[in-house]
């Protein structure tokens, strides 16, 4: 898939989203409870959230939008990142 979607980025506006799992996040960051996992847990979490921080990266240089969603909010974020592109006037 990345390796192929800036083919058809080139002529369409893309926007891929992915639900974040649970466990996938900074390592230091503030929201997590340290105390509840693993010091290898929290370090294979770290490890999935920069890969997904390079994919996102990736992306956006070959003109697509990537977004990690969280679950409980997918319907509101998925609604509000179409009246982005819609205020945009992208599609």
């Amino acid at each position: 898939f990345k390796r192929h979607v800036g083919v058809l980025a080139a002529q369409h506006y893309v926007l891929v989203n992915s639900i974040r799992r649970e466990g996938v996040h900074p390592m230091y960051e503030g929201a997590q409870d340290i105390a509840s996992s693993s010091m290898s847990d929290q370090i294979s979490g770290h490890l999935k959230w920069a890969g997904l921080r390079e994919l996102q990266v990736e992306l956006r240089a070959a003109g697509v939008e990537f977004s990690v969603l969280d679950d409980e909010k997918l319907s509101l974020e998925l609604v509000n990142q179409y009246l982005a592109v819609k205020q945009r006037q992208v599609l």
